[in-house]
């Protein structure tokens, strides 16, 4: 009887055993997004004897370790793909790729691609529809384009981490009208003025649908660093409609970034995989971005270099000439981007400059020598740290108020006299969960020497 009683202690011992290390085995599920931005890829011309020699790989040998860190790489397909069509005539430059050329995307862990440019009906609608079928037989979503205007308006959407990803493009850029998609004719999306309510419809009806909303637009001038006038106002018409980052291609040279109302505008990444001449056609990024269901919660670039239209991680010398350009093209927004990569945001959205009383500084490498500069990252560093732990953040500029947000108004930053102010909501289980965000709050308003309360209503 005894010994039984040992079995079964024994037994119940292991079995709690068990379940304890299968309990502690299950992997944490992740609940963000990590989603990888690229610009222009052609894999036509040199790049295309490139491949026939070392293999579909090759343009993407160094890239993807960084690649193989996201759950959703996007990028703009500048060529079209396959065998079929007859060159345009009158063009200059003209792309077809090898279908083959394909599986390196693939095995890169290329998810999608805009195909929303001047390039990609370059063999003319038999060789559109061909790319369409050998994007789709290799399982590479596609956006921008279709059979129709209905397919190509229809979003590319993937579901994620228990998010859905949605992703639309058009095309400022065009060779010939008829290029463009309709009722009855394959083509692509326009982007010019005289469909701004498309856009706008568009987008908005989209993000109804999904969580986060990436559109890329093919504009801009060639080997211009800067936006024209027409990208940033219709940069900010897609935000304002819904969507959540803009990425811009066609320069084929780096652009700055804006943050409009903490959404990025990437006004041009630049080329990827491209054969191109010149110092600033070589240098590119892939930017990096970390989103929750409430958005946005951190963003990051790696520098590329681009050497016989292959990129790579640039050298550190190289690496800090691109952003220290990419930080000289984006002045005018107020964007920062550290030596790291890490992107700082738009200080003037953020900047608190009047509520500040103190002389806290950060690094040099986050405010160039300019204390107002700094401590405005420094509340950005707050925001982002509040939008890690899931809340939505909206600074009212002329309360000089932050809300945080998680379904319902939960807390509020007042940056006036420096006070964080909790207000309590619906039982003790929403000031429990207050409480708990405070703790990190807390110890980031000491390391800045900031004022810190809890008032209770």
């Amino acid at each position: 009887m005894f010994i039984r009683k040992i079995r079964i202690i024994l037994t119940l011992l292991i079995l709690t055993t068990s379940l304890i290390i299968d309990v502690h085995a299950i992997p944490e599920k992740k609940e963000t997004v990590t989603i990888s931005l690229a610009g222009d890829v052609m894999l036509d011309r040199s790049i295309g004897s490139q491949i026939e020699r070392n293999g579909v790989d090759y343009p993407w040998i160094e890239v993807k370790p960084y690649f193989e860190k996201s759950d959703l790489v996007l990028l703009n397909l500048e060529t079209s793909v396959g065998v079929k069509g007859a060159a345009s005539p009158d063009k200059s430059y003209t792309f077809q790729s090898k279908p083959e050329t394909l599986t390196g995307l693939v095995n890169a862990g290329v998810d999608g691609v805009s195909i929303a440019n001047n390039h990609i009906l370059d063999f003319g609608q038999e060789g559109f529809i061909e790319t369409l079928e050998n994007l789709e037989k290799s399982k590479i979503k596609y956006a921008g384009g279709g059979r129709n205007i209905q397919k190509a308006l229809t979003p590319a959407i993937w579901e994620v981490n228990g998010q859905k990803i949605g992703f639309l493009a058009f095309s400022r850029v065009i060779y010939d009208m008829s290029w463009y998609a309709t009722d009855k004719r394959p083509g692509i999306v326009s982007a010019y003025d005289h469909y701004v309510n498309q856009i706008k419809d568009t987008v908005s009806q989209t993000k109804q649908h999904v969580d986060y909303l990436i559109v890329s637009v093919h504009w801009g001038k060639e080997l211009d660093q800067f936006p024209q006038g027409y990208q940033e106002k219709l940069g900010k018409v897609i935000i304002d409609s819904g969507g959540d980052v803009v990425m811009g291609h066609h320069p084929h040279v780096l652009q700055g970034i804006e943050f409009y109302k903490n959404k990025p505008i990437l006004y041009s990444l630049g080329n990827f995989v491209f054969n191109s001449k010149g110092q600033l056609s070589n240098r590119s990024m892939i930017f990096n971005i970390e989103v929750s269901k409430q958005g946005m919660i951190n963003s990051w670039i790696v520098p590329i270099s681009i050497v016989n239209g292959q990129p790579k991680a640039a050298e550190e010398k190289e690496a800090k000439a691109i952003i220290d350009n990419l930080n000289r093209i984006s002045e005018r927004w107020g964007t920062v981007i550290a030596d790291d990569g890490q992107i700082n945001g738009n200080l003037e959205y953020i900047s608190l400059e009047a509520a500040l009383q103190d002389d806290a500084e950060l690094p040099e490498k986050y405010t160039e020598g300019k204390k107002m500069k700094g401590r405005a990252v420094a509340h950005g560093k707050a925001a982002r740290l509040f939008r890690l732990l899931g809340y939505q953040t909206d600074y009212r500029q002329e309360e000089n108020i932050m809300i945080l947000t998680k379904g319902e108004r939960l807390l509020e930053m007042d940056f006036t006299n420096t006070v964080l102010t909790a207000e309590k909501k619906k039982g003790f289980a929403k000031w429990i969960e207050a409480a708990f965000i405070h703790f990190p709050i807390r110890i980031l308003c000491q390391a800045f020497q900031w004022q810190y309360q809890i008032q209770s209503s």
